[in-house]
């Protein structure tokens, strides 16, 4: 284990990269329910092509992005991060870079444990 802290109903956590296709920025919001489960709440994409979502009629642009919102529950998150594009994980007040020479390269799931 990497990482990790406790968490309650209401927290969000993020996760921003370059995407390795399009080499564009992406930003992935999540939110903790009450269940404590990850919820997928929001992706903001610069532009679209391989491996991003595709234009929809309830996307919004804001400030240069494309969001869409599709709430759906995600039992964990596979992360494979690289050194060739800068790739963060961000909760609360903690950012951690995935891309770092520590993490490069390694598998990583992020998931909620019960403790």
């Amino acid at each position: 284990m990497y990482w990790e802290t406790p968490i309650q109903e209401g927290d969000w956590f993020s996760l921003e990269y370059i995407h390795s296709v399009e080499k564009s920025l992406v930003k992935e919001k999540y939110k903790i329910n009450e269940n404590n489960q990850i919820i997928a709440m929001e992706s903001w994409t610069k532009s679209f092509g391989a491996g991003l979502p595709t234009y929809s009629d309830d996307m919004e642009l804001i400030d240069g992005f494309f969001v869409m919102r599709n709430e759906h529950q995600v039992d964990f998150l596979n992360i494979k991060p690289s050194r060739l594009h800068d790739h963060f994980f961000y909760f609360g007040e903690e950012a951690i870079e995935l891309s770092s020479d520590e993490l490069n390269r390694e598998y990583i799931r992020l998931h909620v444990v019960k403790k």
